[in-house]
Order: structure tokens, then sequence, then C-alpha cells
């Protein structure tokens, strides 16, 4: 993935600096739409799913997403220590289940 790091570091500049659940709520309504809001907790729904070992069928049905998307996300999952193992790890530190 390029990125643009003059860009990409006011994102997450903003993103550092939202200080509360609230400000961050009201950043993510701003900066993107509902359906892309909607995206976004559909795919960390996918890949912590399949972190619990969910089968893609099971992730497609709780999810809405297509098993292409749900492929993707298991890529990113396996094989390297990537954003959404780091997130879901803090997310999750003593191996709760996600999403009941």
């Amino acid at each position: 993935m390029h990125w643009d790091y003059n860009n990409k570091d006011c994102l997450i500049q903003a993103f550092k600096l939202a200080d509360s659940e609230h400000l961050i709520k009201l950043f993510l309504a701003d900066l993107l739409t509902k359906k892309e809001l909607d995206l976004c907790e559909r795919r960390l729904k996918a890949a912590a799913l399949l972190l619990e070992g969910a089968p893609y069928s099971k992730v497609e049905w709780l999810t809405g997403l297509s098993s292409t998307t749900i492929a993707r996300i298991s890529k990113k999952l396996v094989g390297h220590k990537g954003g959404f193992n780091e997130i879901l790890a803090k997310f999750n530190p003593h191996g709760r289940r996600y999403f009941e």
C-alpha cells in the first residue's frame, strides 16, 4: 500500500487528537458516510470473527460482507501482525469473544 505521508499523517494526527469517545464519534460521522462507517464496522467484526475461528460462511452471514472481502480481511490477519491484529488484541486483551 502506498501512503502519501503528508496527507495521511494529518488524518492520523486528527485521530490522535480526538481525546474522547464523543469527539471520535463526531469526527467519524463528519468524515465518513453512514454507509462507509457501516462497512468499517462490519469489516472489524469480520476480522474479530475470523480470529475467533469462525468459518467464512458464518462471517458472511453475520456481517453481510462478500466472500471476496472476507478473504481479503483473512489475508491481512495471517502471516503478519497488521492493524487488525494489533487493534483487536488491545480491544480484547483477556481472550473473551469480541461479538456475541
